[in-house]
């Protein structure tokens, strides 16, 4: 009788390993079946949950991932800048900024230089940039799914909100009785990304990059990942009769809701160029007027000026990011809250342009603000998305 029940033991436990190595083996065969559906099928990517189309096929080369310079400059970095001549490569995003040049492993990231894994490549006349290895400098997280062939973007400063599937269930084009077609099965402890919560239903993206529906009782363990990153914006009010450090002044009346500055001369670039140093921080007479904008609500916020006409300075990528990185230390050693940068002589303008966004993401990385003083040259369209402020002199 023991030997009967050993033996029906036995065989249950032979039928659940057989049934365990044959579901273990349908899943292999869906992910190869997957791939050969997908083999021929151009790659897709779906950014911020949206499927945007690219000017140029991206591709994906020893795990890396590469798009191209026109579809960075769209997507990331409208004022991305390839120079042909010097065969290098200066992108900018937020705080962040880089430097590559063309089949270099080296880059500088944020002025720290890194070994990336992939190169800035040239293909088929077109400048490809190893997009996996720059997600950071670009505020994503991307994702490469082989089986769907779809890249997957997310934004790092919206919000994310993951779940497991607790129960087995399919995940639909439409929600309710008349849910269109099938995209894709989900098994248990799959994650999904939750893109919003319709009672019964639940609108999620699986790991292939399917958007679609499931029933809401399906997902557990949902966690918010990250909440959206709020734009900040300051209403500037400037002083410029109170911004002569010499000035003996009466008390004024500012307001407490508004960022009130004034804006001595603090910085000169020179012919070289090489940062002067004009802030007289150490006399008596600046702690005296610190000391009054400080009693009045007021912000000293330095001026940066240079009376060398800009096309004979700040001509390439060093020499823009010594001068940056320099004022960016004595703005922070002072203790000041940003830097108003006012130039006499604007005869290159595009040349003026590139310094102002290259300097912007350096002044955000230190939480500092960056205003600049109008002038005739400028067009402001230019420069509004990289500056908290434009004054008027």
């Amino acid at each position: 009788m023991k030997n009967i029940e050993e033996r029906k033991l036995n065989k249950k436990k032979v039928v659940i390993c057989a049934l365990i190595f044959l579901f273990i083996l349908l899943l292999i065969l869906q992910d190869m079946i997957y791939s050969l559906i997908n083999r021929y099928k151009d790659v897709t990517v779906l950014y911020d949950n949206e499927i945007v189309k690219l000017v140029d096929p991206p591709f994906i080369k020893d795990d890396i991932i590469y798009f191209s310079f026109d579809d960075i400059r769209d997507l990331f970095d409208k004022n991305i800048l390839y120079d042909e001549l010097d065969k290098e490569l200066i992108s900018t995003c937020e705080k962040n900024i880089v430097y590559m040049k063309l089949d270099d492993r080296q880059a500088e990231i944020n002025d720290e230089k890194v070994t990336i894994n992939g190169f800035l490549k040239e293909k088929n006349g077109k400048i490809y940039l190893p997009f996996s290895d720059l997600a950071s400098v670009y505020n994503v997280e991307v994702y490469y799914s082989k089986i769907s062939n779809r890249i997957i973007i997310d934004s790092l400063l919206k919000s994310k909100t993951e779940g497991n599937i607790k129960k087995r269930c399919e995940l639909y084009e439409k929600k309710g009785l008349f849910n269109g077609y099938r995209l894709e099965k989900l098994i248990i402890s799959d994650k999904v990304v939750i893109l919003s919560n319709e009672e019964k239903y639940s609108k999620v993206r699986s790991s292939l990059g399917n958007i679609g529906y499931i029933k809401t009782k399906n997902i557990d363990n949902v966690k918010k990942i990250r909440d959206d990153v709020a734009s900040t914006n300051i209403d500037v009010v400037y002083y410029s009769n109170y911004s002569n450090i010499s000035g003996v002044y009466v008390d004024i009346k500012t307001d407490n809701n508004k960022f009130n500055i004034v804006s001595p001369i603090g910085f000169y670039i020179d012919s070289n160029p090489s940062l002067i140093d004009r802030t007289s921080f150490n006399t008596a007479t600046y702690n005296s007027y610190s000391d009054w904008t400080s009693k009045n609500g007021l912000n000293i916020i330095p001026k940066i000026t240079s009376e060398v006409e800009n096309s004979n300075i700040l001509l390439n990528y060093e020499q823009r990011k010594n001068i940056s990185k320099e004022l960016v230390d004595k703005l922070v050693k002072y203790g000041y809250k940003g830097v108003n940068v006012d130039f006499t002589k604007i005869n290159d303008v595009n040349n003026f342009y590139r310094f102002i966004i290259e300097l912007s993401p350096r002044l955000k990385k230190s939480n500092l603000f960056l205003i600049v003083t109008y002038s005739k040259m400028i067009d402001t369209s230019k420069i509004e998305n990289y500056v908290d402020s434009i004054i008027e002199k």
